[in-house]
Formats: structure tokens, C-alpha cells, sequence
């Protein structure tokens, strides 16, 4: 009986694990993507002999079915180890999420009074009115009261996404800002105070511990899905450029690339799930370059982001796997290598990763290297992070498509990109990148799950599904 064909756009988290589970339930896979290698945005890199993440990522898990798939992939390649972030916060450094602990116990007793009053009443009034969020900044003074928004979140925000919190749309804060409900906040100081001042991790699992690979970085976990795929007869190009999917009484027929030898080769495909930015898989399906789903797709935004690293003569910088700086510095986050890799090699070097938001073709974008690095250097020496004379060696990577940016007029244009692509019958997007939504490494692995068991399963219906854009897939 002829195998079922399946075609997965990108090799990343997402796109491979679909892919590893399709090879596994008998499909026939082929994986394209662009670059030469594979992990996406969790990938490495290789500087000065050495090989280490190009961007900091730790495993974290949010529900046993997902734990138990990847704990099953990885087998006993993984260390468990407890999350410890820190916050540049009124001039100290606190454990991050902040708790009321170290919050109020940062600021000077006047302003937390006044940011504890404020947060007990917006909490008492959403129980009888909850207002309407029109914008992040009416999200976040909505629960948080505005004391407590413009010392903690303005600021950050505004740095990390370029945009002020009145220029992102609310789903940017219901997406990544916890919400403490008045219920749970009063369970707490009466009922739980060790969780209330922040000295138990019990209730937060999955935010407090990481796993990450024994060796070989974060790169690992795609490896050992490559080598499932393979084991299953799948197969993976690199270096393709993708020219057109062929469409035919709105199913995906075929996907048409050049491979790296320049040639054009046709696929025909059964089913087709799209991992690459949203943007780029409108413009593979559209006849049209003026159709306004294209152009709306083409304004969606993303953030970009300048990864600096720094060999430091040094075991190990800080005790912290990550330290954010809401500050004036350039930077907004600096990981130490070795607080997520312990087996790093040689044991008397680290590496430094400096990350910058910053958009593609910006002024800091566009920075000239050394001006660059001595600024970074400049701040780094400010913070008391590092000396000029412990850094060994210094690299710049740039990521265009880096973090979905959630303006005001998103929405409005997912709503017309998911409309599209509700018409194909068999033509599957998800991950960061395919469904433009700010995932954590552990939801697009378990995105691939999910779609995977859908197409097997084929337990949908077209018609009948939600058009949601926080949705994790678009089936």
C-alpha cells in the first residue's frame, strides 16, 4: 500500500516534531528548509572551536502529555534544573516573575503603599466592572493599577518591542503577562504565605524548572528528532528556495522549490503543514502579488533581534541562567552559557550572549560592528557584568524574523491571512513563525503533536473550526 505523503515547510522545533510523528504513524515526509541547517531559532553556533546555542533556550513543560513525549524522544540525554532569572529592578536585582516579596520590598515604603492600594482596588473593581483593554497599556493598569504598570512593565515593553504598550494590541499582554486574579492573591496572603512572599515553587511547576540537553546543546533536541525522522524513511533539504504551492480545488497538490543544485523540482503531497513566517506562505499560495490577503500578510511585523557573544576568560559571570535589564542599557538580556550547558568545555571559559531588539535595517541594525561592540562592552562594564580585558572573542548574529510584534492592527490582518487559509482543505500552518504567535520552545513541540494526530486522525472539520488567532495551530 502506497505511504501517505506528507510535506513540512521549515525544520524547526515545530516542523520537526510533526515530522517525527508522521514518519512514525507511516507517512512519507519530506522536510524543506531554507537555510543549511536545522532548530530554527533554537539552532547553534560555531565560533573560536567551540559550539554553543545562538540564542538561550531551556526546555520548560506545561502539561504531562507533552513531558511524556519529549522525556520519550530524549530518553536520559536530559539534566532537570531549577529556572533562575533575574530582573534589573530599581537598581537591584530580583528574582523575576517578581512577587509581591521582592516588588514591594524594592520600592521605598511610600510607593508601595501607594502601588498596594491601587492593585487591591483595580482587583476589587474588575470583580463588579471589568473595563475594556483597547490597547497593552489598558490591559496591564487594568489589573496591574497604573502605579505598579509604569514601574514594572512600561518601560520594558516599550524597549523590547519598540512600541509603547498604548501602540500593542491586548493580546500581547493576555499572551505573556500573568494575570493574578483578586481570589488567588488573597488565597495567598492568608491562606499560603510561603507562596505569597515567593519562597515555594510548588504552584508553578512548569514556569520554575527546565531540562536541557547533557551534551551538545540545545541544538540536541532537533538532532535526535532528525535522526527518528530518518530511522522512519523521512527525508530533509536544506538550502531550498521555495517557488509556488499548486493549488487545485483548494487542496495543496504539489510544492514547487529549487533545490541547492538550482533545480526545479515538483512534489506531489497528500497533506502540507507550514512552519516558515506567514508572510512567505501567502506569497507561495497567492496568484495575485496585489491581493489584499497578501498585503495584509505582509504587514504583519516582526521584531529582530542582534545576538552578540562574548568569550569570557571567566567559569562563570553570574549565578543566574538570565539577567533582563529594563534599564538604559542597549542590551535587554545577557545569559550566561554555562548556567544552562554545565558541561560546557573548557571549564575555565564561558560565553556571554548579549541580545538586542531591535528592526530589521534600524539604526542599531545597521550599527557598525565595532561601534556596536564597544557600546555593548560600554554597558557591560557600567553593570559590573564583565571587564574589556576578560572578553577573548566577540561575534554578531542577526535574526530578522525573531518575535511577532502584536501592534493595533494585527488582528485585523491575521483575520483576513486565516480566512485564506481556511479555504485549503489540507494546507496546516503553526509554530512561532507559521501562525505569527509568540510560543515558548515546549508549545511548538507540542503544536507538532497536535498536528501530527490531527492529520492522522483526521478529526476536524473545516467548517466547524474556530478562527482564533490565539490559536497554536490553523487547521
Amino acid at each position: 500500500m502506497k505511504k501517505k505523503k506528507a510535506i513540512i515547510l521549515g525544520a524547526g522545533i515545530t516542523g520537526l516534531t510533526a515530522g517525527w510523528k508522521l514518519s512514525e504513524k507511516g507517512y512519507d515526509v519530506e522536510i524543506l528548509e531554507k537555510s543549511d541547517h536545522i532548530g530554527g531559532l533554537s539552532d547553534n553556533t560555531t565560533k573560536w572551536g567551540l559550539t554553543f546555542d545562538t540564542t538561550p533556550h531551556g526546555f520548560h513543560v506545561h502539561n504531562e502529555m507533552c513531558l511524556k513525549e519529549f522525556i520519550g524522544l530524549m530518553g536520559d540525554e536530559l539534566v532537570s534544573d531549577v529556572k533562575h532569572v533575574e530582573l534589573k529592578y530599581m537598581g537591584k536585582y530580583v528574582r523575576y516573575p517578581l512577587t509581591p516579596f521582592n516588588m514591594f520590598f524594592s520600592l521605598n515604603f511610600l510607593s508601595a503603599i501607594n502601588c498596594g492600594i491601587n492593585l487591591l482596588y483595580v482587583k476589587i473593581r474588575n470583580i463588579i466592572h471589568q473595563p475594556e483593554d483597547s490597547s497593552a497599556e489598558d490591559w496591564m493598569i487594568n489589573r496591574y493599577g497604573k502605579p505598579l504598570y509604569n514601574i514594572v512593565f512600561k518601560d520594558y515593553t516599550e524597549k523590547i518591542w519598540g512600541l509603547k504598550p498604548s501602540e500593542l494590541s491586548p493580546n500581547f499582554s493576555r499572551l505573556k503577562i500573568p494575570n493574578i486574579s483578586f481570589l488567588d492573591l488573597f488565597i495567598r496572603v492568608f491562606f499560603s504565605p510561603k507562596k505569597f512572599w515567593g519562597r515555594s515553587h510548588k504552584d508553578a511547576p512548569a514556569i520554575i524548572r527546565f531540562y536541557y540537553p547533557k551534551k551538545g546543546g540545545i541544538i540536541r533536541i532537533s538532532e535526535r528528532l532528525v535522526e527518528k525522522i530518518k530511522e522512519n524513511g523521512g527525508k530533509i533539504h536544506f538550502n531550498v528556495d521555495l517557488k509556488k504551492i499548486e493549488l487545485k480545488d483548494n487542496k495543496v497538490q504539489s510544492v514547487l522549490y529549487e533545490d541547492k543544485d538550482k533545480v526545479i523540482k515538483r512534489i506531489g503531497t497528500d497533506c502540507c503543514f507550514s512552519t516558515i513566517p506567514i508572510d512567505s506562505l501567502i506569497e507561495l499560495i497567492e496568484d495575485h502579488k496585489d491581493s489584499e490577503v497578501l498585503s495584509s500578510a505582509k504587514r504583519l511585523e516582526y521584531r529582530s533581534l542582534l545576538v552578540v557573544h562574548f568569550l569570557i576568560n571567566k567559569n562563570r559571570i553570574f549565578n543566574p541562567q538570565s539577567v533582563y535589564y529594563p534599564t538604559d542599557t542597549i542590551f535587554n538580556r545577557l545569559t550566561d552559557h554555562r548556567s544552562y550547558d554545565r558541561y560546557f568545555e573548557p571549564k575555565d571559559k564561558t560565553v556571554l550572549t548579549v541580545e538586542i531588539t531591535c528592526q530589521k535595517d534600524d539604526k542599531i541594525w545597521n550599527m557598525d560592528k565595532k561601534k556596536l561592540l564597544d557600546r555593548v562592552i560600554q554597558d557591560l562594564e557600567n553593570e559590573n557584568v564583565v571587564k574589556k580585558e576578560e572578553i577573548i572573542n566577540s561575534s554578531i548574529t542577526k535574526i530578522h524574523h525573531a518575535y511577532p510584534r502584536y501592534d493595533l492592527r494585527y488582528e485585523e490582518r491575521m483575520l483576513k491571512v486565516l480566512n485564506r487559509l481556511r479555504q485549503l482543505e489540507n494546507l496546516f500552518a503553526g509554530g512561532r513563525q507559521g501562525i505569527f504567535r509568540y510560543l515558548d520552545m515546549d508549545v511548538c513541540f507540542e503544536t507538532g503533536l497536535i498536528i501530527a494526530d490531527k492529520i492522522e486522525n483526521n478529526n476536524f472539520d473545516f467548517k466547524k473550526e474556530k478562527l482564533d488567532i490565539e490559536s497554536v495551530i490553523l487547521v
